[in-house]
């Protein structure tokens, strides 16, 4: 859920209160919503189009006409400024794609001033014109007037979101790239601990990722000259990754190769040759490496910044320029990296979604099914990202009311999803979620409502397990899983309804834009579904 970014989300939550005669609740909702939206494209198409459906179905009319006109006229005093400030981030944006810095920097400079007086100091926006001018900057080496900046972006954040909430993580690999390479040891080994509890409360404690932030922190220790800290957090990356790859797979390597590399360093000899063996064995066992791009290959470089782009135009509803972006983004790809990659994949993706928003589907189509075959060629059938693309798939055939199609990628994405995550991860229930929706548009309310029970019920429970926790992060937690349980509770239609209506049902979690960059550049990415007009989370770099 991301409760911070979307005004979907809280347009949704007003209309889900405005059905429940609760007019303070609907219009402090709606305030929330009206305060993310920077364009008239994006107004008319969103809150607007969804009070005339409220009018059109004959749900709570005259309140629904009340709160449009409200929200009409508050738009109309805030659209100037917020659509200079639209403007003035999108120049930044191309400029610094374009590497003519200054320019950026002068763009990105007045975004930011214009943020702060017209959101606030602590608004979203603002933490994106803080890490545009800061991202500026590192390309100016100037790093330390960029790390203020970061700094102040990942601050904001943690007040608003909590400190363990996922939208961190980008903010948190940004102040790592400045502290590590300046041997700044205790101030990133707490990022990097924060990091890997963002992990384990978004993936569960014995995934990959919390692997990886697991190795994270024992590389750390070994060049902070702390090989007795580096050790129990090697030994734990290397339990997990075998856990999730087996104890055979040739990215054990790495970790294998930095344990050895702490047993020599404490003069644990017999535990050092151990490793050495296990090494060797895997070495020669391991396929010959697939060709790749040189990581600092320029053209790469530039198909990533324009992918940056593109995320950012997304977001402000700028589907034209970010589509014409994309498809360079991919162009550069294809040739670099070959036509079967997965970040071509996410190109594709990328592309697909941007054709979906605009209802141009015969174009997203053959996009989203390339995407999906190169995914399960280069991952395998049932890694979590075929899961995401059999989602976007899905979503693309709900929103044409293709429902036979659909049903059976949310099946399989949903089984991906139970098998990896576990049955009470929150990705399943977004799955649950979205067949429950399929079946709703299909009048099977039987079905919806065993999905959507289920889905509360684990929603619920994550509930209660945050109101028990009174540590750090537990407000936060539980106030999301509250706004989940209202989310999905007025989903199935009443049966008992004679004109045959449907309640409207809220936005499932979208498809989404995003990049498989890698380190602190890459674009952010959440998966889920949306089919509605304007559903989704988009973020802006991992």
């Amino acid at each position: 859920m991301q409760l911070y970014t979307s005004f979907a989300w809280w347009v949704n939550l007003g209309h889900l209160h405005l059905l429940k005669k609760d007019a303070t609740a609907a219009r402090a909702a709606y305030e929330r919503g009206l305060s993310l939206i920077i364009q008239e494209e994006a107004f008319q198409s969103g809150p607007m189009a969804d009070f005339a459906l409220l009018i059109e179905k004959g749900w709570e009319p005259q309140a629904a006409r009340r709160e449009r006109a409200w929200m009409e006229q508050a738009w109309a005093k805030v659209r100037p400024s917020r659509e200079r400030w639209a403007s003035l981030n999108a120049a930044g944006v191309q400029q610094y794609g374009a590497a003519r810095h200054a320019e950026a920097e002068t763009a990105n400079q007045e975004a930011l001033e214009l943020a702060e007086t017209t959101f606030s100091a602590e608004h979203f926006y603002t933490t994106i014109s803080l890490g545009n001018l800061a991202d500026v900057y590192v390309k100016q080496n100037r790093p330390a007037e960029a790390e203020p900046l970061y700094k102040r972006s990942l601050a904001i954040k943690e007040k608003v979101l909590g400190p363990e909430h996922p939208d961190l993580a980008a903010d948190i690999r940004q102040r790592l790239m400045q502290l590590i390479p300046q041997e700044r040891w205790a101030e990133a080994e707490p990022l990097l601990k924060q990091m890997l509890a963002i992990w384990e409360k978004q993936h569960g404690p014995d995934s990959i990722a919390v692997a990886t932030s697991a190795g994270d922190l024992g590389q750390l220790y070994m060049r902070w000259n702390k090989p007795g800290e580096a050790e129990p957090w090697l030994l734990k990356a290397l339990a997990l990754q075998e856990k999730n790859l087996g104890a055979d797979h040739a990215k054990l390597l790495p970790t294998l190769e930095n344990l050895k590399a702490v047993y020599e360093a404490g003069q644990q000899e017999a535990k050092a040759r151990a490793v050495a063996a296990r090494i060797a064995t895997l070495k020669g066992a391991e396929k010959p490496p697939q060709p790749t791009a040189v990581p600092q290959d320029p053209a790469l470089a530039e198909a990533l910044a324009l992918n940056d782009q593109v995320v950012v135009l997304y977001k402000q509803g700028q589907y034209a320029e970010a589509i014409s972006l994309a498809r360079r983004s991919l162009a550069l790809r294809e040739k670099i990296l070959g036509t079967e990659h997965p970040d071509v994949a996410q190109s594709l993706n990328n592309l697909a979604e941007l054709y979906r928003v605009q209802g141009l589907y015969p174009q997203a189509e053959p996009l989203s099914k390339r995407s999906l075959a190169i995914k399960e060629k280069t991952l395998g059938p049932e890694h979590l990202g075929v899961a995401i693309s059999l989602n976007n798939l899905a979503a693309l055939y709900r929103a044409q009311g293709f429902y036979p199609q659909a049903e059976p990628l949310y099946k399989r994405s949903l089984a991906i999803r139970e098998k990896a995550l576990g049955p009470e991860h929150p990705d399943v229930a977004g799955s649950l979620n979205n067949l429950a929706l399929l079946y709703n548009n299909q009048n099977r309310q039987d079905d919806a409502l065993t999905h959507i029970r289920r889905a509360t019920a684990m929603h619920r429970a994550r509930a209660a397990r945050a109101g028990e926790d009174r540590g750090k992060g537990a407000h936060t937690e539980l106030r999301q899983q509250e706004d989940l349980f209202l989310f999905h509770v007025p989903l199935p239609r009443s049966p008992s309804r004679r004109d045959g209506a449907t309640a409207p049902a809220p936005r499932g979690r979208g498809p989404t834009l995003g990049s498989v960059r890698g380190g602190a550049a890459g674009a952010r990415q959440r998966h889920g579904e949306g089919g509605g007009r304007h559903g989704g989370a988009f973020r802006r770099r991992q």
